[in-house]
């Protein structure tokens, strides 16, 4: 933005040289001269009217300032809504785990006791077998639940900005 206004203000430059000329002039009808020496200078020169160009620059800077900040602003949201729908999926990882333990528990103990009955001969070998698939399903959505839970912790990992813990470097 200052490099946009800068054109309202004047700019100067100073220079400097040396001179240096080998030689005399011994045969002029003004004598004998060396012509070596220093030269300094100042220049300024300012733009009354550019035809509102500077004008122009400066609000184009401005917009470019703004769009800037549309940007940042915009990406801090991202990342916000990011890392809430990263946690989001983690409580939830974390309930179908627990809940995943419980079913297991239950299963094992539908097992057992279906496993008790066909020893009473009150219940058959199907009942059984029936209990043992839903222990098999039961552990299969534990492996599952803890799968989804480790993915969910990943992406809560990733979306704060932290390297993955089990990846060596």
């Amino acid at each position: 933005m200052k490099t946009a206004r800068s054109g309202f203000y004047p700019s100067v430059q100073a220079f400097g040289a040396y001179q240096w000329e080998g030689f005399t002039f011994a045969n002029s009808s003004y004598g004998s001269e060396n012509v070596n020496g220093w030269l300094f200078g100042l220049q300024s020169t300012w733009s009354i009217f550019d035809g509102r160009a500077t004008d122009g620059k400066v609000r184009q800077a401005k917009s470019q300032l703004e769009q800037a900040r549309l940007a940042t602003a915009s990406e801090e949201l991202e990342i916000d809504v990011e890392v809430r729908q990263a946690i989001s999926s983690l409580q939830e990882a974390q309930e179908l785990l627990a809940a995943s333990k419980q079913t297991i528990e239950q299963a094992a103990e539908a097992l057992r006791l279906a496993d008790a009955k066909f020893h009473a001969g009150s219940a058959t070998q199907l009942d059984v077998l029936t209990s043992q698939v839903s222990l098999t399903q039961a552990r299969t959505d534990q492996l599952t639940a803890n799968y989804n839970y480790l993915v969910a912790l990943a992406n809560v990992r990733k979306a704060v900005g932290l390297s993955d813990a089990l990846v060596i470097p």
